[in-house]
């Protein structure tokens, strides 16, 4: 299977998708691209992207995938 790339606005979509009540901005998806970077390269050393603007998605599934997922109308402080 072909490696599927994303950028910020990309993951800003996938975020908002699957938490409706909890949009983040382009900033913040900025943020969260620049983090799986730094923990991809922790866990598997330093990697040579093709360009600065895309990461593939099984890096932001990885990371963060299921952890930003929330049921909706409620939050997780509400589960604790």
């Amino acid at each position: 299977m072909p490696i599927q790339w994303v950028n910020a606005m990309d993951i800003k979509r996938i975020h908002d998708q699957r938490n409706p009540n909890n949009h983040i901005g382009y900033n913040k998806a900025r943020e969260i691209k620049k983090r799986c970077i730094e923990r991809y390269e922790e866990e598997f050393g330093k990697v040579e992207l093709y360009d600065n603007k895309h990461i593939p998605l099984e890096w932001y599934e990885r990371y963060y995938g299921s952890g930003l997922s929330t049921k909706k109308g409620t939050s997780k402080a509400a589960t604790n």
